[in-house]
């Protein structure tokens, strides 16, 4: 058995990750608060970039204090994820995914958007 991948969130190959956000924040429940996307190391500057998402939007935003749930990865790992190819939880205990704050929310969401069958947790 593997772990649960993605179904995926990109309608196509010039598809932004804006897009999958948006997306993902669809799918969140209306009293869940915020999630924060940082999306690090991806650009000259390395500079971090920041989506929040609540229930049904995202945008592009400055950091957010205490989102109820952050997930911090690299554009590509991100990529990765919401293409169906590379699983959340494997990302994380690969150590390319770190995660804060509502894990709950975080299983939610894996279960909402996953692919049918596959491990949604990891211990």
């Amino acid at each position: 058995m593997q772990y649960m991948r993605l179904r995926s969130l990109i309608e196509s190959p010039e598809d932004a990750l804006g897009g999958a956000f948006t997306r993902i924040a669809s799918e969140l429940p209306g009293d869940s608060g915020s999630v924060q996307f940082r999306v690090v190391g991806d650009g000259d500057d390395d500079e971090p970039r920041f989506w929040s998402a609540s229930a049904g939007a995202a945008a592009r935003a400055a950091a957010t204090e205490e989102p109820a749930l952050e997930i911090v990865a690299k554009a590509e790992t991100y990529r990765r994820m919401v293409d169906g190819s590379y699983s959340p939880l494997e990302a994380f205990l690969d150590g390319r995914m770190r995660v804060r704050g509502d894990i709950e929310l975080g299983k939610q969401l894996l279960k909402r958007l996953g692919q049918p069958g596959g491990i949604t947790d990891v211990c």
